[in-house]
């Protein structure tokens, strides 16, 4: 697998990272831990993780965290994977409260520690902005958690340019750490609705124009659109989930399935291989945060390869 350096530290990451969300709760340990060998052993190196996952469905806390935590001692991986997990994520009887503040981004992080059974967490990402903090306000308590070794590097998931900007020219002009990443939705699914989260930041053309000018990873998350391409292409429109439909089905997509299918006959590979190499093929970093319910649906991903799109067929797709 391609692994890439990300810009300004020293971790190699897989270009497919890992995103187990519902392990631990609806996906069960075994079931879990056989899906995070094969991504291992076909060279995934980084998981990326949040305090928040499956909280939502009153089964028990930090479900992910935890699983990760009994994987990584029983496989002895610690040292072998990138660990990335999320803090700051509103509370769901509020979520009009921000807690990415000073005092509950450290409660979070001490508890992510305890649960993944480690003392440092690799990758930090704030699971949102507080925009009634200024960004060095932020930074500062970010770059007092790496003093203290609770933290390696770190950035922010659901954050604008205009806010990654901000962070930036704090962290230049007061010669301390900033962002190493932003983790943000992107796919080459052109989104017809909505989400359902106001609070969730969906890359458009002038975020990616920030990334690529100023060279800030993206981590893209939901890089498959929940699968929607491979679904429309092997059942058509009628059989489609009622979120696929109100979400992603539109005359914009349509015409991309049938750019998709041109290519996919053109390089002998799935839909899907075209769907991630449209993100894994990009003139700056960009690394798919991917999740999977099944292990199938984990090899397909993992089938994926260093396929590269050109330009001129990226282009085509956006």
């Amino acid at each position: 697998m391609k692994t890439i350096q990300i810009p300004g530290t020293d971790l190699q990451l897989s270009n497919l990272c890992f995103g187990p969300a519902t392990f631990g709760a609806l996906i069960d340990e075994r079931a879990s831990f056989e899906m995070l060998d094969y991504y291992v052993a076909q060279g995934g190196n980084c998981i990326d993780t949040a305090h928040v996952y499956c909280d939502w469905l009153h089964i028990g806390k930090s479900t992910s965290e935890k699983l990760l935590g009994r994987w990584m001692e029983a496989r002895a991986m610690r040292n072998k994977v990138t660990i990335a997990t999320k803090a700051g994520h509103y509370a769901f009887e509020t979520p009009d409260v921000s807690r990415v503040t000073a005092e509950e981004v450290l409660v979070d992080i001490k508890e992510s520690l305890a649960y993944l059974q480690t003392d440092c967490i690799d990758f930090l990402w704030l699971h949102r902005d507080n925009t009634g903090l200024p960004a060095g306000e932020i930074l500062e308590f970010l770059n007092e958690y790496k003093k203290r070794g609770l933290i390696r590097w770190f950035g922010g998931s659901n954050w604008t340019a205009t806010r990654l900007q901000e962070a930036d020219t704090y962290a230049r002009s007061h010669q301390i750490q900033g962002f190493s990443g932003v983790q943000n939705l992107w796919s080459v699914a052109h989104l017809g609705a909505p989400l359902g989260d106001a609070s969730c930041v969906v890359a458009q053309d002038a975020d990616i124009t920030y990334y690529r000018a100023s060279g800030l990873p993206l981590f893209a998350y939901t890089p498959q659109a929940n699968g929607f391409f491979s679904k429309l292409a092997a059942n058509g429109p009628d059989r489609l989930p009622s979120h696929a439909k109100n979400t992603y089905l539109n005359d914009t997509n349509l015409r991309k399935l049938d750019l998709m299918i041109t290519l996919a006959e053109k390089y002998q590979c799935t839909i899907n291989d075209i769907v991630l190499a449209y993100l894994t093929s990009q003139d700056f970093t960009c690394i798919s945060v991917f999740n999977c319910s099944h292990f199938d649906q984990l090899k397909e991903t993992m089938h994926h390869s260093a396929l590269a799109l050109t330009a001129e067929e990226r282009a085509k797709l956006d």
